[in-house]
């Protein structure tokens, strides 16, 4: 849209659309695991193009792109590590309770994230904050300032 290609955002649109449906439509017959699966397929198949396209629009490469996210992609896989450890140890301990596992897993997970992103303090960190300041949250702000202060 930026560079005023909506043309191909229309056509890309359609082509991602149309696979959407049809892996809806095949995944059925085998129940909702099938439709995850079927799902999951048609978003490989499209993810390459699907960043590929705007990519060249604005001549961006995939190692730049990867380059700009990883800290946040690495704290997302640590995050989900511990997540993952979390779950073993509540099984563990033979806590059974899904409520119990979903609501400890949210908050160790997003301890965990929030933790690391403010130690490796990419610059989303600080865009944070400032969004922080106009909203409804903004007596978190000077609590966000001051961790990455600190470090």
């Amino acid at each position: 849209m930026g560079k005023g290609r909506t043309d191909w955002q229309f056509c890309w649109s359609l082509v991602t659309g149309s696979l959407c449906v049809a892996s809806f439509l095949i995944g059925v017959r085998w129940g909702i695991q099938g439709v995850a699966i079927a799902y999951s397929i048609a978003w490989l198949i499209t993810m390459v193009p699907g960043f590929a396209i705007p990519f060249r629009l604005i001549h961006l490469s995939g190692r730049e792109f990867v380059t700009a996210i990883w800290p946040e992609f690495a704290g997302g896989l640590a995050m989900a590590l511990v997540a993952c450890g979390w779950r073993l140890m509540l099984n563990y301990f033979g806590i059974q309770s899904s409520a119990v596992h979903l609501f400890s897993t949210v908050v160790v997970g997003s301890v965990c994230y929030l933790g690391l992103m403010l130690w490796w303090s990419p610059p989303v960190i600080e865009e944070l904050g400032v969004v922080l300041m106009n909203s409804p949250l903004s007596r978190f702000a000077p609590l966000l300032s001051r961790a990455i202060r600190k470090k």
